[in-house]
């Protein structure tokens, strides 16, 4: 079973990839970088659980473009995603990977096939020196956007704005996606 804090159905290609996605955020990370906009993600044990099935079956839809994946660290359920990930890639769908490894060190099997199963895919650790609020995808300068297949390799990195989507649930809770900076933090209570 994968662990996973949440999924959405979303197009903001400046967030989270090209077209219609499901984006699913993992939970578990060792990497704990400092500064990190999602350390509730960080514990293995929390989070819900889903079948590799469960998730074949939410990106099965004709209008949903792919995956993405973020976290938490999607390298460290590398082996619960996999056979998903095959099926998804199988049925003509686009992977997105979000990660806080270098690519170099991925180096079980199991990483290395969804590098090679990924149609883009954004690494390194964030690094809250080099913080940046208009790089597309990325939140600090040293991470890197690699566009690893042919579909996508005309894909424009749009970097030089902020983007930020906000809303607010029925409850009133306010769910900021995105990286705000300090003048939107204090404005919009993210």
């Amino acid at each position: 079973m994968i662990r996973y804090h949440a999924y959405s159905i979303e197009e903001k290609d400046l967030l989270y990839g090209p077209g219609k996605r499901l984006v699913l955020w993992v939970v578990g990370c060792s990497l704990c970088c400092d500064g990190c906009i999602n350390p509730h993600l960080w514990n293995p044990q929390g989070g819900i659980e889903i079948s590799s099935n469960e998730l074949v079956q939410l990106c099965s839809s004709s209008e949903i473009e792919g995956i993405t994946l973020l976290g938490g660290e999607p390298a460290e359920q590398a082996e619960k995603l996999l056979p998903a990930l095959r099926t998804i890639k199988a049925m003509g769908k686009t992977i997105v990977f979000f990660t806080g490894y270098e690519i170099e060190e991925l180096n079980t099997a199991t990483q290395k096939e969804i590098v090679d199963l990924s149609d883009i895919i954004i690494c390194g650790r964030f690094d809250k020196t080099k913080l940046n609020h208009f790089l597309h995808f990325r939140g600090s300068s040293n991470q890197r956007v690699i566009l690893n297949s042919e579909r996508y390799k005309k894909y424009k990195i749009r970097d030089g704005q902020n983007t930020v989507v906000v809303s607010i649930t029925e409850n009133g809770e306010v769910i900021c996606k995105g990286i705000p900076d300090n003048d939107m933090k204090s404005t919009i209570m993210c």
